[in-house]
């Protein structure tokens, strides 16, 4: 069997021309000059290979999730970096039971986390949280939106809450409350999580002045679903994360149901 053996030194002499030099550099390239693999060309400039007494990655790829089970990595990778988004929460329905107005609450937007996971063998079980459905027409609150998960616990983010309802009563008033933002306790991820937005509530100011609540956006500034002031159901949030918006009723009409939350996502970057 071949091999090449090299002796450290701080740096060669530099070479001739149309040359480079390979050699074991003892104070690489980097904060703290960890030895490394290096090559010096005729300019005298240094390109580091990969250090010895540094753990170098290089990025591979990156991938994105909106849908799947199961991630199954690039050759190659040893680590990677993975980014959940949760599902939006549904907004909430509108009942009706006089000639006045009713506006319900959006649902919040789903929360975000991120982790770093080194030594990768093996697949990786993982779930996209789905958004939360609206509250069905009537006094029905939005539900939940779905959790997104990758390898069961390591890195979960939570999905959005439900917005509330609102029956037609006399205004001024406010209408059915927004959802609260998911904390960033409630979800895991070793770099970092984030708390995501909160729905807004209904606003009732007369009998044929409404404006329901709007859906929170997730954490890529995506998705909320916006509150209207017209007679309707609740705009859905867009994918990715937001919260579903509020429905609304105006002059005592027809009971209407809530705006669905929208999806969440995976993305994950892979380093060799």
């Amino acid at each position: 069997m071949s091999r090449l053996r090299l002796t450290k030194i701080t740096s060669p002499s530099t070479p001739p021309a149309s040359t480079g030099e390979i050699y074991y550099d003892t104070a690489g390239a980097g904060y703290g000059t960890p030895a490394g693999l290096a090559v010096k060309d005729e300019n005298g400039v240094i390109a580091m290979l990969g250090h010895f007494t540094a753990l170098d990655y290089r990025l591979l790829s990156v991938v994105i999730f909106v849908s799947g089970t199961t991630y199954t990595p690039t050759n190659g990778t040893r680590a990677i970096l993975v980014e959940c988004q949760g599902g939006g929460g549904g907004g909430g329905g509108c009942a009706t039971a006089a000639t006045n107005s009713a506006a319900a609450g959006g649902g919040s937007g789903g929360a975000y986390a991120v982790g770093w996971i080194t030594g990768i063998t093996t697949t990786k079980a993982m779930v996209i949280g789905l958004g939360g459905a609206g509250g069905v027409a009537g006094a029905n609150n939005g539900s939940v939106g779905a959790d997104t998960t990758f390898d069961v616990t390591t890195v979960v983010a939570k999905g959005g809450l439900g917005g509330i309802a609102d029956t037609v009563a006399v205004g001024p008033r406010i209408g059915g409350l927004g959802a609260a933002g998911i904390g960033s306790g409630s979800s895991t991820g070793n770099v970092g999580k984030t708390m995501s937005q909160a729905g807004t509530a209904g606003i009732v100011l007369a009998a044929a002045q409404a404006v329901s609540g709007d859906g929170g956006g997730g954490y890529m500034g995506m998705g909320k679903g916006q509150g209207i002031k017209t007679q309707g159901a609740g705009s859905n949030g867009g994918n990715y994360g937001g919260g579903g918006a509020g429905g609304c009723i105006l002059s005592g009409g027809a009971s209407v149901a809530g705006g669905n939350g929208g999806q969440g996502f995976i993305r994950v970057w892979e380093f060799a």
